[in-house]
């Protein structure tokens, strides 16, 4: 029995299976926590691109074998984003901008830097509109996967 954490086989230093079973028992939750699920979404398993060759012409083209969830969500949460909208246009954030209109981890990497820089600014007006958009998206966001996993569990 074995359970790796990365490239490390957590239970190779338990010779007991019992022990072995009762360490992976703990670690699945862990590992199925929402936490970690958006991680490995921001870490992009939701948009992995694979070369293929096409099957008519021979030719060489990406496809997009992740799970396709930040579209739809990227779609459904700006909209949402009416009260935000002059800031946002103060800031030059244009979320309809090709770069962010398909791509929720995007936005927020961007408003990560700019909380970064309006921390070291002292500029504390912008930093808490900043930190309330990115607690907006979070929530959007995590709802958005935890409707995901509960859809591809039904399939």
């Amino acid at each position: 029995m074995y359970f790796y954490k990365g490239k490390k086989d957590i239970t190779s230093e338990k010779s007991d299976e019992s022990e072995k079973l009762e360490l992976i028992k703990k670690e699945i939750p862990q590992t199925l926590d929402i936490k970690n699920l958006s991680f490995l979404f921001g870490a992009g398993i939701s948009s992995f691109w694979k070369k293929v060759k096409d099957e008519p012409s021979g030719a060489e083209i990406n496809i997009n074998i992740g799970i396709p969830a930040m579209k739809p969500m990227a779609e459904e949460f700006y909209p949402t984003l009416t009260e935000e909208e002059t800031f946002l246009s103060e800031i030059k954030v244009d979320t309809s901008r090709d770069i962010f209109k398909d791509n929720l981890e995007k936005f927020l990497e961007v408003l990560f830097s700019l909380k970064f820089v309006f921390e070291k600014q002292e500029n504390t007006v912008s930093l808490e509109k900043i930190e309330a958009l990115i607690t907006k998206c979070d929530v959007f966001r995590n709802i958005g996967i935890i409707f995901q996993i509960n859809y591809s569990r039904d399939i």
